[in-house]
């Protein structure tokens, strides 16, 4: 399967997004990028379920870098 441009530009659209979210703790705009029940894989941390937690986590890793 091959992106097409428009396939691209909403990819880059998103990752756009997430990141400007996360940079000013926008964590409602930021909710709502994501699937209805995400699942993140952290190398050798594990596997972690649902958007509360992964607001919870930029929650926590902006407070870490702050």
């Amino acid at each position: 399967m091959s992106l097409t441009p428009a396939d691209k530009f909403e990819i880059s659209e998103l990752l756009a997004k997430f990141c400007y979210y996360s940079d000013f703790c926008d964590y409602e705009a930021l909710a709502g990028l994501f699937a209805e029940n995400p699942t993140t894989v952290i190398d050798g941390m594990g596997t972690f379920s649902g958007l509360e937690w992964q607001i919870q986590h930029s929650r926590e890793s902006d407070q870490q870098t702050s």
